[in-house]
């Protein structure tokens, strides 16, 4: 004791400090020793501190579904096992403290019927627990069950509608048509028809796709993203596929009537211009919708694109030419496409030189445009350079172009230079894959002794 007044009088900061923390120390001991609820609490945040640090992201109610893609990066296993040991601890001190955190495990290590087993033992699962269970029974392929339970929530429509646009954006169309579907089960209205028809359309399955159009633009009860000019764009669109000229061009015409944002009447006069086009041969009527778009949304690319096609096919190629670079002003994000399209215009005027100069244009602004090296080869090879127009040719098969023409023209600037060995392995790759072709057979035949 005196030695300790001692210390005091001498070092009177240092025993102070000493003391609270020795104080503050036997309070947390205190605190872990009566009550539970802060045992579990450490218990849980150490075991998401694992997580994180394993590379585990997201736990917001839309993100919770790790088994379909989202939520884990690469939490490692180990780590994994570790939190769940963690968790389990917490629950044992305080059985509601950490369900979540322990459905978040199970979820990693994809345990769908532990998730089950786990949340239908409880009584008065809250929102989250309720989607969580929904999911996992989804997850083991029982719809009913899932749709069942997610009817109880206020917010599981949202939910599905966000997982779906997430796999939608993502391009899993097959997860995206699935969540809608579900969605459309819990609340039948415009949005949901028009969010299903949009995936179902990309998926190529336009029949279902226009049934769902035509409920979506009929309902016009659009509760979220979707409108009913948008629905019957969607509509004339899947229609002008299935070839049905007639239900296109009216689609089409109800979608103008609403006169709603520039981007959906610009494509609403695209529409009936491939109509007009393709369905009703009138060129004249074609090229007036497609001027109506552009001038509706002077940035509307496909606009550009299909009328300069269409006057490059009438051989008025100047035409052509002067659309397609006032549309390079206006739309400078979709360069690429048009340098493309006016190397087309010169590769069909004959104009070689200045096809290789857009092309090469157009490549470079988008290294993944298989076409654009393929037609590159050809011009190069009128030309002459056929060194080059084998590289052309060669990158295009690499980005995995397979068509006769590209085997043909590779082919010949080979022949052209003198290696028939490469020039006949290519012939003989082009007859495995077409057989029924006589001109690869005949310049096969060629190459023999």
């Amino acid at each position: 004791m005196a030695e300790f007044i001692r210390l005091l009088r001498q070092r009177p900061s240092v025993v102070v400090r000493g003391t609270s923390l020795l104080f503050i120390l036997s309070i947390i001991i205190a605190l872990w020793s009566i009550t539970p609820g802060i045992r579990a609490a450490v218990y849980v945040n150490v075991g998401n501190i694992v997580l994180l640090k394993s590379g585990f992201i997201g736990m917001g109610q839309p993100n919770a579904l790790s088994s379909w893609g989202s939520g884990v990066l690469s939490a490692n296993a180990k780590d994994v096992e570790e939190a769940r040991h963690l968790f389990e601890a917490a629950l044992r001190v305080h059985p509601r403290s950490s369900y979540r955190s322990l459905i978040r495990a199970l979820w990693i290590r994809d345990e769908v019927l532990a998730i089950i087993q786990t949340l239908e033992n409880q009584d008065n699962l809250d929102d989250l627990e309720h989607w969580y269970l929904g999911a996992a029974y989804l997850a083991i392929g029982d719809k009913q069950a899932a749709i069942s339970i997610w009817r109880r929530l206020d917010n599981a429509y949202a939910a599905l509608i966000y997982r779906g646009n997430l796999a939608y954006m993502a391009r899993d169309l097959r997860r995206a048509i699935e969540f809608y579907r579900i969605a459309l089960a819990l609340r039948s209205n415009s949005s949901s028809h028009y969010f299903l028809a949009r995936a179902l359309e990309l998926d190529g399955q336009v029949t279902e796709a226009a049934l769902h159009y035509r409920e979506a633009a009929t309902k016009s009860d659009f509760s979220r993203a979707g409108s009913p000019a948008a629905a019957w764009l969607g509509l004339g669109r899947t229609l002008l596929a299935r070839h049905d000229w007639f239900g296109a061009r009216s689609a089409f015409h109800n979608a103008l009537k609403l006169r709603e944002d520039p981007t959906t009447m610009a494509g609403a006069y695209v529409g009936l211009g491939q109509v007009f086009q393709f369905g009703e041969n009138a060129t004249d009527l074609a090229i007036e919708m497609y001027i109506h778009a552009i001038k509706t949304k002077p940035d509307e690319v496909v606009a550009y694109l299909t009328l300069s096609e269409l006057l490059a096919s009438q051989r008025r190629f100047e035409e052509a030419r002067e659309w397609l670079k006032q549309g390079l002003l206006q739309a400078p994000t979709d360069a690429a496409l048009l340098y493309s399209r006016l190397g087309q215009v010169a590769y069909m005027q004959g104009n070689f030189d200045e096809a290789v100069e857009y092309y090469r244009r157009a490549t470079k602004l988008d290294p993944a445009m298989r076409s654009g090296y393929l037609i590159l080869g050809k011009a190069l090879a009128h030309l002459g350079r056929w060194l080059e127009a084998i590289n052309a040719y060669r990158t295009a098969y690499q980005m995995g172009v397979r068509t006769e023409e590209l085997y043909l023209g590779l082919a010949d600037s080979e022949t052209t230079i003198g290696d028939r060995k490469a020039a006949r392995a290519t012939l003989e790759e082009a007859a495995r894959l077409y057989p029924w072709s006589k001109t690869i057979h005949a310049k096969l035949s060629a190459l023999d002794p």
